[in-house]
């Protein structure tokens, strides 16, 4: 697998294989102290960018949008923005699949407008 992905442009810097030397002391003593290691050396934090050209009224006085409803910055002709970045708010989940939907409502709106 990992030469898989070496090949398709993915670099891999380290092997990230729980071994199984590792795996037979937590086993033997019935404890998570070997993985638990291995997750606080491997992990680390994905920044998703959202919100950042919210969908609002532009002259709300509290926050205001960058795009309307139909995903159309305002002041700027023919321009819309379709990521999720136009969220009003965060989501608390990954942002692949709203991404996504995004997406195809722009399209729908585009293919309206034809």
């Amino acid at each position: 697998m990992g030469e898989l992905m070496k090949a398709a442009g993915f670099p891999i810097f380290c092997n990230l294989t729980y071994p199984e030397e590792k795996q037979a002391p937590d086993l033997k003593n019935k404890n998570d102290d070997e993985i638990d290691k291995l997750i606080r050396l491997r992990m680390r934090t994905t920044y998703h960018y959202a919100s950042t050209c919210r969908i609002a009224p532009e002259d709300d006085p509290k926050a205001p949008g960058v795009v309307d409803d139909e995903l159309r910055v305002y002041g700027i002709a023919n321009l819309r923005v379709c990521d999720t970045s136009v969220f009003p708010q965060i989501p608390s989940a990954h942002l692949q699949a709203p991404a996504v939907m995004v997406a195809e409502r722009c399209a729908d709106f585009i293919k309206k407008r034809s």
